[in-house]
């Protein structure tokens, strides 16, 4: 297999990524299956009609940034009330691993085709700005607005 050459893009940002994807994916210290997954994932890819441009790096990188997790939510209670107080994630690989977690979350929950065909159905998804990931973001959100009053 030979290496792939990236034209004016951050290659560290794109190992990154995948790295992140990876120890996600792993489950048991199953790292050959991760890597299956992340390169059906990108032949799949690569070969869809709908998809205009074949950078993978550029694709990953884009699509990720329509969802970033930029807030955590921890719960605090006081008393018989619990607080929902939202924490700014300020570490760009904080916000990758939030986010890639979020989505491979997302997909272990759904129902159907192989697990590559569901993580490339919803990358297609959120570069629609639509899918179940979306969703959640939104929801996270509204949250992140409702309580940003008690933002550390």
């Amino acid at each position: 297999m030979h290496p792939i050459q990236y034209k004016n893009h951050n290659s560290n940002l794109f190992k990154l990524i995948l790295k992140i994807l990876n120890n996600k994916l792993l489950k048991c210290g199953k790292n050959t299956q991760s890597k299956k997954i992340l390169i059906n994932v990108i032949k799949e890819l690569k070969i869809n009609r709908n998809l205009s441009d074949r950078n993978m790096l550029l694709f990953f990188e884009t699509t990720l940034k329509k969802v970033f997790v930029r807030f955590i939510i921890k719960r605090r209670k006081k008393g018989k009330m619990s607080q929902e107080i939202p924490v700014p994630l300020n570490n760009i690989t904080s916000i990758y691993s939030n986010t890639i977690q979020l989505l491979l979350k997302d997909i272990r929950k759904q129902t159907g085709n192989s697990f590559h065909l569901l993580l490339m159905k919803e990358l297609l998804d959120i570069q629609k700005n639509q899918g179940s990931v979306k969703k959640r973001i939104m929801d996270l959100n509204k949250v992140v607005v409702k309580n940003r009053k008690f933002i550390i």
